[in-house]
């Protein structure tokens, strides 16, 4: 099986003003557009310099684990699944090297790490990827659209937000983790069937940075 998941407000939060307009304006990506995205490479974003040392969102120390995120996607690396962090978030070399050195810091397995992606379905789509895991509904509607089995993160960001009945929703990482565990049952998620028992209303929790 393999999962893309998104960054921001998903495996970590920061708390910064930029990081919160960031993510305003590049959280979305669209299904219309023609694919681009960068592929990270982590070896050499070690050894970029930080010009935008001022901005707290490109030091890995100001990032904060979601919940219990790192222990999921490592448990689900030991599985054989595949996860790949897509992200929409702005191609700057600053931000590649905060983000792999938070991964490394945490110990988080991945198998690749792409930025500044436009089109998170279209890219999925390509790369035979079986589910999405992300806060930004309109990633998940298009995700959705493609054949790609979404899980949306419910936060205290996008509360107010509806999905469609159908689409699953999680307010923490445990219930990911039910969802993924579901969808492997299936020999092809395709075939998957929504279970609605699974399903958590969102007024009952919602999201948090971990302790």
């Amino acid at each position: 099986m393999k999962i893309m998941v998104d960054l921001d407000r998903t495996i970590f939060d920061c708390p910064s003003l930029v990081y919160f307009f960031g993510n305003m304006s590049f959280g979305e990506s669209n299904l219309d557009k023609e694919l681009e995205y960068v592929l990270v490479d982590p070896e050499k974003s070690k050894d970029y310099a930080n010009n935008l040392f001022f901005i707290k969102m490109s030091h890995a120390k100001n990032f904060t684990p979601v919940d219990e995120a790192v222990k999921i996607l490592n448990k689900w690396h030991e599985q054989g699944i595949e996860v790949t962090f897509v992200s929409s978030r702005a191609n700057f070399k600053a931000f590649h090297k905060a983000t792999i050195e938070w991964l490394e810091m945490f110990g988080v397995k991945y198998k690749n790490v792409v930025m500044d992606c436009n089109n998170k379905a279209k890219y999925g789509q390509l790369n035979g990827f079986d589910m999405l895991v992300d806060d930004t509904l309109k990633n998940c509607n298009d995700c959705m659209k493609v054949g790609i089995i979404p899980i949306w993160i419910r936060t205290k960001y996008n509360a107010k937000q509806t999905a469609p009945e159908e689409m699953l929703q999680a307010t923490n990482w445990r219930r990911v983790d039910e969802y993924v565990q579901s969808v492997m049952d299936y020999t092809n998620s395709a075939d998957f069937e929504y279970d609605k028992n699974l399903f958590i209303p969102a007024e009952q929790e919602i999201f948090e940075p971990a302790k």
